[in-house]
C-alpha cells in the first residue's frame, strides 16, 4: 500500500510501507500496518483501514473514513465510526484511530506544531495579515518573537487572533524554524503550500521571517521566486516597513500573548556562547546576547498585570545569563528581583545547562515556593567520550555528582532532561552507558532526540557514521525505557493532593498542570466531569496514573 500526503505538506508525493511523513496537513493511509509521523519526528505504529484518513486544521481534527474505526480522545470512551463516517474533534488531546480495535495515537501537542495568528480586517480597512509562526515545532523563544510582532501589528491597527488556519488574508507571514532537520523540513513544507497559494492569486504577499530564512536567506530566494522577501531574526523593522507598518521600539517589550493568559514564557537572552558540536543555533542566532535585568523585570510586571500567574524564564542557556555584559553570571540575582514581584504564584526555569549550573538556587527553591522544584537540564549524554565529541565542557563525574546533589538537596523536585543519540562517533558501548544511565538514574520527565548532520556546525566536518536506523532504534529503546520509568514515578503520585492549573476544558474534561509540569512538553492531570476555569488554581487528589498523565478529583 501507499501513504499519500497533502495540505501543508504540499508535495503530495506517495510514500510505501515503513515510511514516516513528518509535517503539517492530511495523511491519508491506505494499507495496514504503516507508519505515519506528524510533528517533530514523531513516528507511531498502527494499522488503519483502507482510505481512513486524518485530517488536521486550526483548532479542531476532521475524520474521515472509508470503513469502521473508532476514535479515542483522552479520558473518554472510544467513538466508533461507521463506513462513509465523518466527524469533527474539536480541540487538543490524545486521538486514537484505527480500524475496530487497531488504533494510531497522537499526542496533545500535534495541534501545537503550529500556530497560525490569523489578523482580521479594522473597520479603518487595513489590509488583514495571517501570520504563522511555527514557534512550538521550533522552540518557545519563537513563540516569544511571534507574540512581539503581534503587539506590534496590534499598534499599527490589526487584530490578531490564534490558531486560525484557513480564513482568506491577502498577505501571510511565516515565521520558521531552522534548527534540526525535521524542523526545516516542516518550515519548507510550510512556505511551499503557500507559494502554491500565491501563485494561484489565493494570496497576494508572502514574507518569510525566522531562523530558516536568517540561515538560507541565499538558497531559498533562488529556489522559492514567490516569496516576497526573506528575512532574518532580528529585521522587524524591516518587516514591518514592507507591509505599510509603523515600528514602535518603546513598545519592543510588550506582546499579544499566543499562550493561555496564565502563562507566558519570557526570553531573557538571545543567542549561546556554548560551542556544542550539534547545534547550529549560535550560527542562526549569534553569540548570546542578555537582556538587561531591569527590561526583563519591566516585562515580568507587564505579564502579571495581564493576568499571567506562571512565567517560565526561556533562553538558549538561562544559566549564562548577564555573564556577557558584566564578565558575571546573574541568573541568581534575576530570579530574586522577579520573586520579589507580587501578583503571580509560578516562576519556572527551562534550559539549565549542566556546566556551571548555580548551586544557590536549590537554596532559594527551598526557601521560596514560588520557584518551582523543576530542574530542566540537559545533559545530552553520558559517556566521557561522546561528551568530548559533543564539546559539552562536563564530564560523566561532574555530571552524576551535579544531579546528585540536586537529588540530595531537593528531594521532590522534578529533573528534566534531553538526550541525543546516534552523535557521530557514538558507538555501541557508548549507547549501552548511556541506557545504563537513564535506567539507573531514573529522570522524572525526559526527552530524545536523533543526531542531525548540520552544515557549518563543528560536527558537521565529521563523518555522520551512525545509520540512521540505528539512531532510531536507540531513540526509541530509551524512550521505552522511560515510558516505563514515567508510569512508576506516576502511580506513585496516587492518593496525593497537588495543586493544579487549568490550562484547557473539553467538554466535560478539564485539563491541567501542577508544578512537576511544563507546558505542552511534560505530564497532564485530567479531570473528568468537571468543567473547571481557565486559569484556575484547585486542589486535586490523584486517583489514577498512565504513563504521561494523572487522573484526579476536585478536594
Amino acid at each position: 500500500g501507499q501513504v499519500n500526503r497533502s495540505g501543508l505538506c504540499c508535495g503530495r508525493q506517495p510514500g510505501y510501507a515503513g515510511q514516516a511523513f513528518v509535517g503539517l496537513g492530511v495523511v491519508g493511509v491506505g494499507a495496514e500496518r504503516h507508519f505515519i509521523g506528524v510533528g517533530r519526528g514523531r513516528k507511531v505504529p498502527g494499522s488503519l483501514q483502507r482510505h481512513t484518513q486524518v485530517v488536521l486544521d486550526a483548532g479542531h481534527i476532521r475524520l474521515e473514513t472509508g470503513g469502521p474505526g473508532q476514535r479515542r480522545q483522552r479520558g473518554r470512551e472510544p467513538t466508533l465510526l461507521d463506513a462513509n463516517q465523518t466527524e469533527v474533534v474539536q480541540g487538543p488531546g490524545i486521538i486514537l484511530f484505527g480500524a475496530q480495535n487497531n488504533t494510531v495515537g497522537f499526542g496533545s501537542s500535534f495541534q501545537l506544531t503550529t500556530i497560525v495568528l490569523e489578523a482580521s480586517q479594522y473597520p479603518s480597512g487595513r489590509n488583514v495579515l495571517r501570520i504563522n509562526g511555527q514557534s512550538s515545532l521550533g522552540c518557545s523563544k519563537n513563540t516569544v518573537d511571534s507574540e512581539v510582532l503581534s503587539r506590534q501589528l496590534h499598534l499599527n491597527h490589526y487584530s490578531v487572533n490564534w490558531e486560525k488556519f484557513e480564513d482568506a488574508s491577502p498577505n501571510v507571514i511565516i515565521n520558521t524554524c531552522g534548527f534540526i532537520d525535521d524542523a526545516k523540513q516542516e518550515s519548507i513544507d510550510t512556505i511551499l503550500y503557500f507559494a502554491q497559494k500565491k501563485q494561484l492569486h489565493e494570496i497576494e504577499r508572502l514574507y518569510v521571517i525566522g531562523c530558516l530564512s536568517q540561515r538560507y536567506k541565499k538558497e531559498l530566494t533562488a529556489e522559492i521566486p514567490e516569496v516576497d522577501a526573506f528575512l532574518g531574526t532580528n529585521d522587524l523593522p524591516v518587516l514591518l516597513k514592507l507591509i505599510n507598518a509603523d515600528y514602535y521600539p518603546q513598545h519592543i517589550i510588550e506582546r499579544t500573548l499566543s499562550t493561555p493568559s496564565h502563562y507566558a514564557y519570557l526570553k531573557i537572552a538571545e543567542g549561546c556562547n556554548r560551542n556544542c558540536s550539534f547545534c547550529a543555533i549560535p550560527l542562526i542566532r549569534g553569540q548570546h546576547k542578555s537582556k538587561p535585568l531591569k527590561q526583563i523585570v519591566e516585562e515580568a510586571k507587564l505579564l502579571i498585570n495581564k493576568g499571567v500567574q506562571e512565567i517560565i524564564l526561556i533562553s538558549q542557556d538561562v544559566v549564562f545569563y548577564g555573564y556577557d555584559k558584566t564578565r558575571k553570571y546573574q541568573l541568581i540575582d534575576l530570579v530574586k528581583a522577579l520573586l520579589k514581584l507580587e501578583g503571580y504564584k509560578w516562576l519556572r526555569l527551562q534550559y539549565l545547562h549542566p556546566k556551571l549550573f548555580p548551586l544557590e538556587l536549590l537554596s532559594i527553591m527551598k526557601e521560596n515556593p514560588k520557584l518551582l522544584p523543576y530542574i530542566d537540564i540537559p545533559v545530552q549524554h553520558i559517556s566521557d567520550s561522546v561528551l568530548n565529541a559533543m564539546h559539552r565542557g562536563i564530564s560523566k563525574k561532574e555530571t552524576l555528582d551535579l544531579l546528585s546533589k540536586i537529588r540530595k538537596e531537593i528531594p521532590n523536585a522534578v529533573i528534566r532532561t534531553t538526550l541525543l543519540v546516534g552523535h557521530p562517533g557514538e558507538t555501541k558501548q557508548d549507547f549501552d552507558e548511556l541506557r545504563t544511565f537513564v535506567s539507573d538514574f531514573q529522570f522524572d520527565r525526559l526527552g530524545v532526540f536523533t543526531y542531525s548532520h548540520e552544515e557549518g556546525t563543528p560536527a558537521g566536518n565529521l563523518n555522520d557514521d551512525v545509520p540512521n536506523n540505528i539512531k532510531s532504534r536507540r531513540k526509541n529503546t530509551l524512550l521505552k525505557l522511560q515510558q516505563e520509568i514515567s508510569l512508576q514515578k506516576n502511580k506513585k503520585r496516587i492518593g496525593q493532593v497537588l495543586e493544579v492549573v487549568i490550562d484547557r476544558v473539553e467538554e466535560s474534561v478539564s485539563i491541567g498542570r501542577s508544578v512537576y509540569d511544563s507546558p505542552e512538553v511534560d505530564n497532564e492531570v485530567i479531570i473528568e466531569n468537571e468543567q473547571l476555569n481557565v486559569g484556575q488554581f484547585y486542589n486535586v487528589e490523584i486517583i489514577d496514573a498512565q504513563e504521561y498523565d494523572l487522573f484526579g478529583k476536585i478536594m
